[in-house]
C-alpha cells in the first residue's frame, strides 16, 4: 500500500495548547505510515515533527523546535501575567515499539527574564520509560534544580522536588503542574509537590 495526502487543521489543541492553523502531511510507503516535516506553531512559535510507524507497531519520532518564546507559549496555554520569559529550544527523539515507547527529550532555556531581571541559562532533560516521564534540570547559575516524574496512567499522578536559592517558586511550579492555583507559591530552599494533573 502506497499513497500520500495532507490534512488541514484550522483550529487545533494539544494538551491545552492552542495551535495555529496546520497542514499535516501523510505518506504511506509499503504500509509504513510517515509524517514528514510536519510544521507546528502556536502564536508563531515554530517546530517540526518527523515520525513514522510500521505495520508491526515499530515507530520513530523526531521533534525539534526553533528558538521559541516561553511567554508566547504561556499565552497559548491560557496563562497570563507570567513573570517568567525565555528563549527555549525543545528536542524530542524516540524509537521502539508502540506498546513500550521510549522517548528522550531536552529543553534549553536562554535569555531568561524573571520578574524583569535576567537570569543565567538553564537546561531540562527527560526520559519517558514504562509510562513515566522522569525529568531533571538545573540552571540560573545553579540557583535552581528540579527533579520529578509524571505518570501517564489514570489521573496522571506527578511528584516534583524543586530546590531554589532566593527565587520565588510560583511560576516554575505553575509550569510544572500546568496550574494557576494560588496555593502554588513560596520562596524556599526545597519544595515538594505531589498530586494529579489533567492532560486533556
Amino acid at each position: 500500500l502506497n499513497g500520500r495526502g495532507t490534512i488541514q487543521i484550522a483550529k487545533g489543541k494539544a494538551w491545552g495548547l492552542a495551535l495555529d492553523a496546520l497542514t499535516l502531511p501523510l505518506k504511506i510507503e509499503n504500509y509504513v505510515v510517515k509524517i514528514p516535516n510536519f510544521e507546528l506553531s502556536a502564536r508563531g512559535q515554530r517546530s517540526v515533527l518527523n515520525a513514522q510507524i510500521s505495520p508491526n507497531q515499530d515507530y520513530q519520532i523526531d521533534f525539534q523546535s526553533e528558538p521559541m518564546r516561553l511567554g508566547e507559549l504561556a499565552l497559548a496555554f491560557g496563562m497570563t501575567n507570567l513573570p517568567l520569559d525565555a528563549n527555549l529550544v525543545v528536542k524530542v527523539a524516540g524509537q521502539g515499539r508502540m506498546s513500550a515507547p521510549r522517548v528522550d527529550m531536552s529543553v534549553d532555556f536562554s535569555n531568561v527574564i524573571y520578574a524583569g531581571k535576567p537570569l543565567q541559562d538553564a537546561r531540562l532533560t527527560g526520559a519517558y520509560r514504562n509510562n513515566v516521564l522522569q525529568v531533571e534540570g538545573m540552571g540560573f547559575d545553579n540557583t535552581f534544580q528540579i527533579q520529578g516524574g509524571l505518570k501517564t496512567t489514570p489521573g496522571n499522578p506527578y511528584q516534583f522536588s524543586v530546590r531554589s536559592t532566593g527565587l520565588d517558586l510560583t511560576p516554575f511550579l505553575q509550569i510544572a503542574t500546568n496550574s494557576k492555583r494560588d496555593d502554588l507559591a513560596g520562596t524556599v530552599d526545597l519544595a515538594q509537590r505531589r498530586g494529579t494533573v489533567s492532560l486533556a
